[in-house]
């Protein structure tokens, strides 16, 4: 157990003094709740309604997007926007450059102006040899 301040408070016997020992079924209960919280309106006494399609897609909208907390927009890293137009344009067949499949071979999402702006216009999906091509001709990637 612990204090206020987070210390380790002195005498305390730990969770493992228990081990090993019965417990009555009220306790068994309630340790399985915390540890899956499902049956705990039940043990309540309530019934939760199930919940509706709708309620649940607003849910899960409701924080996306411009709404999140965390928006950044256009001063968003490298990562985020390409992890956002994965979502947003998801994983195309075949590179835009020289057509070939997308099966055993990586591919990458490539800015076309170098800018890394929120524009889904902006952005192709080329394999990895194409998408090294075209950084060498922009010259915005450096030969070893």
């Amino acid at each position: 157990m612990r204090d206020k301040k987070g210390r380790f408070v002195k005498g305390h016997i730990g969770y493992k003094a228990m081990l090993g020992k019965n417990q009555t079924e009220s306790a068994k209960k309630k340790m399985s709740v915390a540890k899956t919280g499902k049956p705990l309106l039940k043990l309540r006494g309530k019934k939760r309604p199930p919940f509706s399609k709708e309620w649940r897609e607003n849910m899960s909208n409701g924080h996306k997007g411009e709404k999140a907390y965390n928006w950044k927009g256009n001063n968003a890293g490298i990562n985020a926007i390409h992890i956002w137009i994965m979502k947003e344009k998801g994983r195309p067949e075949k590179c835009e450059l020289c057509g070939a499949s997308s099966k055993g071979r990586r591919f990458d999402w490539a800015n076309k102006d170098h800018t890394y702006k929120r524009k889904l216009e902006d952005y192709m999906w080329v394999c990895r040899s194409c998408h090294r091509y075209w950084d060498i001709i922009h010259n915005k990637y450096k030969q070893k």
